[in-house]
């Protein structure tokens, strides 16, 4: 993101701290003066002064973003853009990508014939999004970029010796003549979409299918809380329903809307309703995140917290544009104030063409996109309203251009955005279980006060409605596993940590010195001992060895004053539940001489003076309880001895 800067020598370019600071400043004085509106300003001075500061916010949010795009991006900003109809096996593209490659071949130090790279088409399709007219600062990123990786692949590349002007014009010809070549090809007529996934590693994937929606169910909530008179008083002539504030988390719970079985196009047109709160390492949260969950196709919300009246004018636009209200339903909205940029307008022309032949209304992501030129603040609240899913269309209609009150869309209360699900399974494939209810009602406290008890017969884990609960939900969590892109990684992280080197405190016991020692993945450390300190070890009790996953533990152990005989207790698979044996140690290796003693729990062990034979801890036998099923149990041990 610096390498502009370190080119030209210089070392106080544009990190990501100084974006991250300013930008944070930014939206701290965007939620003040939002907060209080101009509206609540009680004189003209104090009304000037609140659009000056919101004025000055939005140009510093502007210069902002443009600094980001030519610092940060550079020759580079084509990555983002939805063009695809350059055509790789096209004749004039492969002629501007054999150009490309003799330019950068031709700047090379070296004498020698060097065969022209191969660039990929993408990266030919960035350099040529640069335009017609492509700034010469980009076209320099470009090739500055082309230079190193020829570098980086062996070439001696002389920077001080190359006119870098020369080769820049040459470039920025290829790309005219591209164009000029282009002038009478027709207009692209299916725009295709780049959808940036929003997890840690924030990838981009590009293309996909569409959504296509049936104008069939529309319904809306419309300022709820009464506060939003103008909102109100402009959308019920138009949506006869609602929009409100915030994500709508008081009036419909997250939990809710996730557990949906299908969730339609959904916008939320509150403060900050498609903010996400960051959580480190873990993915962050929001309410956006469980239209997400809940399959929803397309959620539009706002980054930040908005003004009303400049989100109503972005809303009518985009919705307009959409083709969910009527054309002439525009003359209800507030006027915008300055003329639209020529990119804006050409978004807002933009039709998609679909199989059957007719012209369809653009994506609800480009409606959105063209309605940010609506606002007066087109950068602090313009830029406010995000899409989150695939692109949606409204399927046409006999009817097309009048109001239409059965699409397939729900309005809550936020402010604007539009939420996919991206790389998040629907809630329709989470089937969890319903858990069994009855009337139970206990009365466990002095007085008589009744308590409701409905989930009693889960607490009973060897009932047949509890062994089919727990299946159930393995089943569905199981089904979670398999799909999770992060156990591998995680596996691989955790075997990483674990795989080292490790030893126990040496101890003497008799006429040896013992230890434990474990390599690294083994599941269990074995004890080893040697005769002296400088003998080789030998393996005097590998755990390893009793089973063939390793879960057999040695629990605890006791030797006698004189090292003779070795007492120890083996827990199997994590049980509480140990048996204890006895080993002579005159022998390293050899079968244990005596046990095993049964039905040991939270016990030490500790030998008697003249080994005859060492204190522990019993209970009696359970009387429904088998060796086998040892440690599955939920009932408490008593009566120990």
């Amino acid at each position: 993101m610096e390498r502009s800067t370190a080119r030209d020598g210089e070392t106080d370019g544009l990190t990501y701290a100084k974006v991250q600071t300013e930008f944070e400043w930014i939206l701290q004085e965007n939620d003040r003066t939002a907060a209080v509106g101009a509206s609540q300003s009680a004189t003209t001075y104090s009304r000037t002064k609140w659009w000056k500061e919101r004025t000055e916010l939005d140009q510093q949010l502007q210069s902002l973003l443009q600094n980001i795009e030519s610092g940060w991006l550079g020759g580079f900003k084509g990555i983002f853009d939805l063009d695809t109809s350059i055509d790789e096996h096209d004749d004039d593209f492969r002629l501007f990508s054999s150009t490309v490659s003799k330019v950068v071949v031709d700047s090379l130090a070296s004498k020698q014939r060097v065969k022209l790279p191969q660039l990929h088409p993408d990266l030919c399709r960035i350099i040529l999004l640069l335009g017609p007219e492509p700034d010469p600062s980009d076209v320099e990123d470009v090739l500055y970029y082309l230079l190193d990786t020829m570098q980086f692949a062996g070439h001696t590349v002389a920077y001080d010796e190359i006119n870098i002007d020369s080769i820049e014009g040459r470039l920025s010809d290829a790309i005219r003549t591209f164009y000029l070549s282009k002038r009478d090809a027709p207009p692209q007529t299916a725009p295709s979409h780049i959808v940036l996934v929003l997890d840690k590693f924030a990838r981009l994937q590009r293309g996909g299918e569409a959504a296509l929606v049936d104008p069939d169910s529309l319904s809306f909530v419309l300022n709820p809380e009464g506060d939003l008179p103008s909102t109100e008083a402009q959308f019920s002539k138009l949506l006869d329903r609602y929009f409100g504030h915030g994500g709508g988390e008081q009036f419909v719970r997250s939990q809710k809307v996730r557990k949906l079985e299908r969730c339609a196009v959904s916008f939320l047109m509150g403060c900050s309703s498609g903010r996400l709160k960051p959580a480190g390492e873990f993915d962050p949260s929001g309410i956006a995140l469980s239209y997400v969950i809940a399959g929803c196709p397309a959620l539009v919300a706002n980054l930040w917290d908005v003004t009303d009246r400049d989100l109503d004018r972005f809303s009518a636009d985009a919705l307009s544009k959409w083709g969910l209200i009527r054309k002439e339903a525009d003359s209800s909205a507030p006027q915008r104030r300055h003329r639209r940029s020529p990119t804006a307008a050409a978004a807002a022309a933009t039709a998609a063409v679909t199989d059957s032949g007719h012209e369809t209304k653009p994506s609800i992501c480009e409606a959105v996109a063209a309605a940010r030129d609506a606002c007066r603040m087109k950068y602090l609240v313009g830029a406010a309203p995000v899409v989150y899913g695939v692109p949606v269309y409204l399927r046409n209609q006999p009817n097309d251009g009048a109001l239409d009150t059965r699409a397939f869309v729900r309005f809550y209360p936020t402010r604007l955005a539009i939420a996919r699900n991206l790389s998040v399974q629907s809630s329709a494939m989470w089937n969890y279980p319903t858990p069994r209810r009855d009337d139970t009602v206990e009365t466990p406290y002095p007085g008589g006060a009744k308590v409701k008890d409905p989930y009693r017969a889960l607490e009973d884990p060897d009932a047949e409605v509890t062994k089919e609960f727990v299946r159930q939900e393995n089943e569905v969590f199981q089904g979670f596993l398999k799909d999770s892109p992060f156990r591998a990684k995680l596996h691989d992280r955790l075997t990483e940590l674990f795989n080292y080197e490790r030893f126990g405190c040496p101890f003497r016991r008799g006429a040896h010195y013992y230890y434990f020692h474990n390599s690294g993945l083994q599941p269990q450390s074995v004890l080893y001992r040697k005769a002296t300190l400088d003998a080789p070890p030998e393996t005097f009790f590998d755990p390893n060895t009793l089973s063939e996953d390793g879960t057999v533990s040695l629990s605890t152990y006791g030797f006698t004053e004189d090292g003779s005989f070795f007492a120890y207790a083996l827990s199997s698979g994590g049980s509480d539940w140990v048996r204890i044996f006895v080993k002579d140690t005159s022998k390293a290796e050899g079968e244990p001489i005596d046990g095993p003693i049964e039905w040991v729990k939270f016990t030490s062990i500790s030998w008697t003076h003249d080994n005859k034979g060492f204190f522990y801890n019993k209970y009696p036998k359970p009387e429904k309880l088998t060796t086998e099923d040892a440690g599955k149990e939920t009932d408490s041990s008593k009566n120990q001895m």
